[in-house]
């Protein structure tokens, strides 16, 4: 059995899911409520992400690459 304080935990609360995808946490619940972001679980009234999931949607994400303008 792990502990909760394991880097390694399988499921992440919403902060915790936020500060992995280097997002604001009302942008990820806006996410969620668009139905756009990662694959979540309600559990009782609180939610839950699956590392797993957090992994794909950053795969999924398109690459962008900066131009000059951008500098």
């Amino acid at each position: 059995h792990m502990g909760n304080n394991t880097l390694e935990k399988r499921f992440l609360t919403t902060i915790e899911a936020a500060a992995y995808l280097a997002l604001n946490v009302k942008t990820l619940a806006n996410y969620r409520s668009l139905g756009i972001g990662p694959a979540h679980r309600k559990i009782g009234n609180r939610i839950f992400y699956e590392r797993e999931h957090l992994e794909q949607h950053i795969s999924s994400a398109p690459l962008r690459f900066c131009s000059s303008a951008d500098r």
